[in-house]
């Protein structure tokens, strides 16, 4: 088997600040603590708690969607389960057959949370997503995406510093907000002159 291409990876980064992915995932973990601890007596309060315990899990599986820049979190979230143990259906021992579906439950519950904590501990280990310089931008163009590629140029080199694939009606979007904001701008300050274009750098943008 050949050797993993470590610089092939796509990279994870935070799309928000680590304060902020901290504070909601801790928050996640404190409301499944709190199911945990929830008394439980009945059959009717088990299918509620495991009513409660897919909700909250579903919710945390879409906020870690949000949380970082591609779903690998989110689905190592999602593979997690907790140890499961076989339910007898002897009309006998009902009592140990609901006993150890409510055991099943937490298992699942507690397993969900070591996962959250896990995803907690290394917050500190992912870059957040941040602005960028550029002075200079290339586009092209597939039939089903528009590809900018943002650009630091500077005499007799440059480099791509952000790129950024967007739908062809997003992209129609982007143009029409910034036509808006440059409207907007030159009411306020007046006319903005075109800049002349910058020399040619002698490279093209990777594909």
């Amino acid at each position: 088997m050949s050797p993993k291409n470590i610089s092939n990876e796509k990279k994870i980064t935070l799309m928000v600040s680590k304060e902020e992915a901290s504070e909601k995932i801790k928050n996640r973990i404190e409301l499944g603590k709190n199911m945990l601890t929830s008394p439980i007596n009945s059959q009717e309060e088990i299918e509620d708690l495991k009513n409660k315990k897919a909700t909250w899990s579903d919710y945390n599986v879409e906020l870690l969607k949000r949380l970082f820049s591609d779903d690998s979190i989110s689905k190592e979230y999602q593979s997690t389960s907790g140890a499961i143990r076989a339910v007898s259906f002897d009309p006998y021992s009902t009592g140990r057959a609901w006993g150890v579906k409510l055991e099943n439950l937490k298992n699942s519950i507690n397993a969900k949370i070591n996962k959250l904590e896990s995803i907690f501990e290394r917050l500190e280990l992912f870059s957040e997503i941040g602005g960028v310089y550029a002075n200079d931008m290339i586009v092209t163009h597939t039939k089903e995406e528009f590809i900018m590629d943002f650009i630091v140029a500077v005499p007799h080199s440059g480099s791509v510093t952000y790129k950024v694939i967007i739908s062809p009606c997003h992209m129609k979007r982007t143009i029409t907000a910034l036509k808006d904001n440059l409207g907007k701008y030159e009411e306020k300050f007046g006319n903005i002159s075109p800049a002349e274009a910058p020399r040619p750098i002698g490279f093209r943008p990777p594909k």
